[in-house]
């Protein structure tokens, strides 16, 4: 046991690391994520105000915990707390699963580090948060129910698990029809055994009834929403899911460079050595319900679409949690000091990198954020740039024409960039007070220039505000 606690803090520390070196860790929607907390309070103190929140909607879990973090911490550094405890509960997740299913510590501290991928990096952070659940949910359902208290609490867990990110509940209802196609399996032999199945699947179905009932509740208001017409997409076949470099991209998927690739080569390497060494009795040596769930997931990034109306990624961000359970599910090797050595110079590269691409894109945005007002009201539309390129910059801006009422609340910055052939030499993103695609003003100092959109530039970058509840990522 002290081994196990002593890699698992390891795991821990690691994983963190990179969160605490930087100011703002290099996550895409995560200012979006914070500015639905802010529109959460406008929500609720204003009711009459633009903003409704939508409370059957899913996947708001994560503003819950999102809340707690900006309670302690300012808000612009806010959302680096909450996703490092995200990672830690990956972390725990892992080790958690190898204590209870009697696996090794090691290949806990390989599957931790896939808590960098996509996933992360995109910032799908209400998906991430529900991975931990899904994995409880795995083995919570699959044990043998004998009380109706067993039921509540698989059913108060469903709605957790809803509560995350619909896909995971999907992802959850699945689980419950291939363990009980396996349960199947495993007593088609015994007589009088197929009876003996009835009763639990009946307590399963039970326990899923209160999210699935959430879910029906909801569904009738995004089916009614235009976005829900736009028809899935799959951009990708089967055989280029198979190819290398998606597989990479899809498990991990964060960094450019031969980084993931080696760490990829590594756990395969890794997965290879333990079932050579393990080859005289594999069977007792591989942990079947893991690598069920392993299979499940990637059945899911083999075969889902690309992108469903604001969900993208929809492929890719299974193959993070399919990697864990695989290497959980095959025995370990013996390669205790190599793993050591692989996962700090993984975690210490990724932080350098993180590092570097702060000081980099980022220089001048925590004064910019400072500076900004706590309400700031907007009228029009003009766009002014700062003189001096890289810097990022922000105060007061106004719409973009025809996009809609004037007195929104906008905090979006604007970074000057050199000018490219064909391109415009402004670079906009959201910041931690925004929740649509608009353009802010820097600040005007001396020498600042005006620059105006072209109009069909302008028509592109309209105002999309997104109710609160209503990002389905």
């Amino acid at each position: 046991m002290g081994e196990r606690v002593a890699l698992f803090l390891l795991s821990a520390l690691l994983v963190v690391v990179p969160f605490f070196v930087v100011t703002f860790p290099p996550i895409t929607d995560l200012p979006q994520h914070l500015a639905q907390l802010r529109l959460v309070g406008v929500a609720l103190a204003e009711p009459s105000s633009l903003y409704q929140i939508q409370w059957w909607t899913p996947y708001s879990l994560l503003y819950a915990l999102m809340g707690l973090c900006e309670a302690v911490a300012s808000s612009p550094t806010a959302g680096r707390p909450g996703i490092a405890l995200i990672a830690l509960l990956w972390v725990v997740t892992a080790h958690g699963l190898a204590v209870s299913r009697g696996r090794s510590s090691l290949a806990a501290v390989l599957a931790s580090l896939f808590v960098f991928s996509n996933v992360l990096y995109w910032g799908f952070l209400n998906f991430a948060i529900g991975w931990p659940v899904f994995a409880v949910w795995m083995f919570a359902t699959a044990r043998e129910i004998r009380r109706p208290r067993q039921v509540l609490l698989l059913g108060a867990l469903g709605l957790v698990l809803y509560a995350c990110h619909a896909l995971w509940l999907l992802a959850g209802a699945a689980w419950l029809g291939v363990i009980t196609v396996a349960n199947l399996v495993e007593v088609r032999r015994r007589r009088g055994a197929l009876r003996q199945l009835v009763r639990p699947l009946i307590w399963r179905a039970c326990a899923l009834a209160p999210a699935a009932t959430a879910l029906a509740l909801w569904t009738p208001s995004f089916q009614a929403s235009e976005v829900s017409a736009r028809p899935a997409l799959w951009n990708t076949n089967l055989l280029t899911r198979l190819n290398p470099e998606w597989l990479v991209n899809a498990t991990l998927g964060g960094l450019r460079g031969p980084l993931e690739w080696l760490l990829l080569a590594f756990a395969f390497a890794w997965l290879a050595l333990g079932v050579v060494q393990h080859r005289w009795r594999l069977r007792e040596a591989v942990d079947g319900r893991l690598l069920l769930g392993a299979a499940l997931l990637v059945l899911f990034a083999l075969v889902l679409p690309d992108k469903y109306v604001h969900t993208i990624q929809l492929a890719e961000r299974w193959m993070p949690g399919a990697a864990v359970l695989l290497v959980l599910a095959l025995p370990a090797p013996r390669l205790r000091p190599t793993l050591a050595g692989v996962a700090g110079i993984f975690v210490a590269t990724t932080a350098l990198t993180w590092v570097a691409f702060g000081r980099r894109e980022l220089t001048g945005l925590a004064a910019s954020l400072e500076r900004l007002p706590a309400q700031q009201r907007v009228p029009r539309s003009r766009l002014r740039a700062a003189k001096s390129a890289g810097a990022w910059t922000a105060l007061p801006a106004d719409l973009c024409s025809g996009a809609g009422p004037a007195g929104w609340d906008i905090e979006l910055l604007v970074r000057v960039v050199p000018d490219e052939p064909g391109g415009f030499p402004i670079e906009s993103t959201r910041t931690l007070d925004a929740a649509a695609l608009l353009l802010s003003a820097p600040s005007a100092p001396e020498g600042s220039r005006l620059l105006r959109l072209p109009d069909r530039q302008r028509d592109s970058r309209r105002a999309c505000i997104r109710p609160v509840g209503t990002s389905y990522r």
